[in-house]
């Protein structure tokens, strides 16, 4: 009689318990009210015709989340940060908006959200700050020529 606890993987035979969602040995997302009408089927076949199969099946979810196991940090989102790290503003900008948009989507199997915005955020700081200091160079230059300027004009001959 087959053990009514375990079934195999319909992607790689191996034998799992019925409450995993997911083969542990190769990612299958397993659909138990298929195996189960398999299992049922078989054993049915052969067990005497008095022999009635309770249900011992689980209520589906509406969404389930893969395991940790199988997601991924976004290479764009750690390039991000890393580019943001070495002063690379305007490219840790691009990668972090790219990181973000994709670790959003809802099917994504890439994690990193963070690493994506912590780029944007030390990149835009980085490019707000050379935007400031181009600003400040350029009105201490305008005011050193203002005051050379004067002087020169002033000095006599």
């Amino acid at each position: 009689m087959a053990d009514l606890q375990s079934t195999q993987c319909p992607g790689c035979g191996a034998n799992l318990s019925i409450e995993k969602d997911y083969c542990e040995y190769c990612g299958t997302k397993l659909s138990w009210s298929k195996l189960e009408e398999q299992k049922i089927t078989q054993t049915a076949e052969s067990q005497p015709q008095t022999y009635q199969q309770t249900p011992t099946s689980q209520p589906a979810q509406a969404y389930q989340e893969a395991p940790a196991a199988y997601k991924t940090t976004s290479g764009v989102a750690i390039a991000s940060l890393v580019c943001a790290l070495l002063g690379m503003s305007p490219i840790a900008l691009v990668l972090g908006i790219i990181g973000v948009v994709i670790t959003s989507k809802p099917d994504s199997s890439a994690t990193g959200k963070g690493l994506a915005i912590a780029g944007i955020i030390i990149s835009s700081v980085q490019i707000l700050a050379w935007i400031i200091i181009i600003i400040v160079t350029a009105s201490v230059g305008a005011a050193a020529a203002s005051t050379l300027g004067t002087t020169l004009s002033t000095m006599s001959y």
